[in-house]
């Protein structure tokens, strides 16, 4: 399930509201200016894969990812370095981050939506928590 936040979050924050039994894969990084984040919040502004960026929760192995923020960052950092097509969106991300004073830290990195995985129960838990904006169902399978 996909949730939308009613404004941007510490990593911490987002870990200690979500009940323990939802397990975040995916989290959305707030990468926009006040304008850009008003207007999405106000439904104004349609957003397209390649204009959302985020970090991932779990490890290729499914393990939990200890602090995501370090691999995104470290990201960024080495995008920068590469030429490539992409490099003005790394250029971007970075002076977006830093805020413009020269390096990305852990506290830059603010969250505005998450994807998390559980079973219908676990899902239940986040009905009525009034930092959700909106969600959105992806795919549902039964247990293999």
């Amino acid at each position: 399930m996909a949730l939308s936040f009613d404004r941007d979050y510490s990593l911490e924050e987002v870990q200690a509201m979500l009940p323990g039994e939802v397990k975040p894969v995916w989290y959305w990084v707030n990468t926009y200016n006040e304008e850009g984040l008003n207007g999405q919040k106000n439904g104004e502004r349609i957003l397209f894969a390649n204009q959302v960026y985020g970090m991932k929760g779990v490890n290729s192995d499914g393990t939990t990812e200890e602090d995501p923020r370090l691999s995104f960052i470290s990201a960024i950092n080495s995008g920068l370095k590469r030429k490539s097509r992409y490099q003005l969106q790394f250029r971007r991300l970075y002076e977006r981050l830093s805020n413009d004073k020269g390096e990305i830290t852990k506290e830059n990195i603010r969250v505005i939506g998450v994807v998390v995985t559980g079973d219908t129960a676990s899902m239940k838990l986040l009905r009525d928590k009034n930092y959700i904006k909106a969600a959105t169902l992806g795919i549902v399978i039964d247990k293999y």
